[in-house]
């Protein structure tokens, strides 16, 4: 237990009224003015372990125990401070009482939670807790100091057991621009759910060329999105966030759709066993403009798919295509520049898989390689910068990148490689980019496979699509240099 300041003391404040015999009234005079100040004792976070996250949401509580010798604790004088640490965009004495949710405030104590619009910063803080009596006396003291980890497990969106889909497991997901609404694909829909309100909304129905695996991808500049690929998928579909309305329909010419990647004014479909030719297409106009003839073969039998594209702000292009590298490619003149092996430790015809690629300051390409490892590579030229393999944290399988709105961190869904049918082990990682530094790794927590993350648009929350939930997980800001 810890106590900030304070006694107890009895007080007893009035005046007595006597009688003399000849009828006038006397005052006492008053007893000795309050000069004590409260007494607080703060539960969480505990001063012993540091525990900070009594609900295991990822965000701080506070609890806090007082009273008064007078009784009277003045509730709306309470200050929090962060002494070390901080509040992005918060001055070093703002009081954060305002800013997080209040929980209880009353004659006993108080409990407050950390909101993410107040989100402290990761690493060791301790706060200064203050408040007054109905005299004025004050009480301020710190606590003991406990350290925020860089991010945790925030909550998980429930998405199966409603009546308007036909499931299969969902792989991808998309955000609107301004992060108000979430999209699934699944099998003829797509499910929307509330990324502030951490819920499930509904499923928009029926969505042509949504089937299993299907990609999403949303026009920041328009709020349009692009669906289309999974089993079979032919075509490609066109929805408006804004309206939840299906804008059009369209088929890419003589192939399957394999991914979706709509940038600036333009639209990257990967084909599906092909060569894993990238098709280009007008994003308004939907008109075709050209072909980037990537012309994989494998020597494994399997079929050449481009399965992601990254594009740089100078116009240079890549895509990851399955057990053929990965391609680069003028996205300007469409014309191919040349492909590169992803596994620098396998021989002969064999190029490597890359199932998840991005940029990094237009210049460095980390690639995910399916149960194989991570790797990234500086593009200027190309060299491999960075591997880490099947002996990194026990062995995870690497799946889907996402990298945070400011370029500086790589979120990385993982599954452990003791899942036993559908019930997996996700592990997800968190790394700074470029060099691959790895800033928190995930604890163990059972569910889905894991597949396709997003982050919000404000850097502090990611999205991971977990076959029928999305698990929604907590990003603190760096701590100052």
């Amino acid at each position: 237990m810890r106590f900030l300041s304070g006694v107890a003391v009895s007080l007893t404040v009035g005046a007595l009224v006597g009688t003399s015999g000849t009828g006038c009234h006397r005052d006492l005079p008053l007893g000795p003015r309050d000069t004590v100040p409260p007494a607080v004792h703060v539960l969480s976070p505990d001063p012993l372990t540091g525990a900070y996250d009594r609900d295991s949401n990822g965000l701080l509580d506070v609890q806090l125990a007082w009273a008064d010798s007078s009784g009277a604790v003045n509730r709306s004088t309470l200050r929090i401070v962060a002494v070390e640490g901080g509040v992005p965009g918060f001055g070093p004495d703002s009081n954060l009482v305002p800013s997080w949710r209040i929980v209880r405030l009353d004659s006993a104590g108080a409990v407050l939670e950390e909101t993410l619009g107040a989100l402290l910063r990761e690493g060791e803080t301790r706060l200064a807790i203050s408040v007054a009596d109905r005299a004025g006396n004050r009480v301020t003291d710190t606590t003991s100091p406990f350290r925020l980890t860089p991010a945790a497990f925030h909550q998980a969106i429930p998405l199966a057991g409603m009546p308007s889909c036909q499931h299969d497991r969902g792989v991808n997901l998309a955000l609107s621009p301004d992060g108000r609404k979430g999209f699934v694909p699944y099998n003829g829909c797509v499910a929307v759910f509330d990324p502030d309100g951490v819920r499930p909304v509904h499923f928009i129905a029926p969505v042509p060329n949504a089937d299993f695996a299907v990609d999403i991808s949303v026009d920041s500049a328009t709020g349009l999105a692009y669906i289309g690929g999974g089993i079979g998928g032919q075509g490609y579909t066109v929805l408006d966030t804004r309206s939840e309305q299906v804008v059009r329909t369209g088929a890419i010419e003589q192939a399957q759709v394999a991914s979706v990647k709509v940038i600036g004014d333009r639209l990257f479909i990967g084909e599906s066993c092909t060569s894993g030719t990238i098709q280009v297409y007008s994003a308004t106009s939907l008109s075709l403009l050209g072909r980037i003839p990537v012309g994989a073969t494998t020597s494994t039998g399997s079929c050449p798919n481009t399965t992601s594209i990254a594009i740089a702000g100078d116009g240079d292009g890549w895509g990851a295509v399955v057990d053929a590298g990965v391609a680069h490619f003028d996205a300007r003149s469409y014309a191919m520049i040349g492909r590169y092996r992803i596994d620098s430790t396998s021989g002969g015809a064999y190029w490597g898989a890359a199932r998840s690629i991005r940029l990094v300051a237009d210049r460095w390409l980390e690639a995910a390689l399916p149960c194989e490892g991570l790797e990234e590579f500086d593009t200027r030229p190309w060299q491999l910068s960075v591997k880490l393999g099947d002996s990194f944290h026990a062995a995870p399988c690497f799946k889907e990148l996402a990298l945070s709105p400011d370029g500086s961190s790589l979120f990385v869904s993982a599954d452990s490689t003791g899942w036993i049918g559908w019930d997996s082990v996700q592990t997800p990682y968190l790394f700074d980019v470029p060099g691959l530094r790895l800033r928190y790794a995930f604890p163990h927590r059972r569910g889905g496979l894991t597949d396709a993350a997003v982050w919000h648009p404000d850097g502090k929350r990611v999205y991971m699509m977990a076959e029928f939930e999305v698990k929604v997980y907590v990003i603190r800001p760096r701590p100052t240099s």
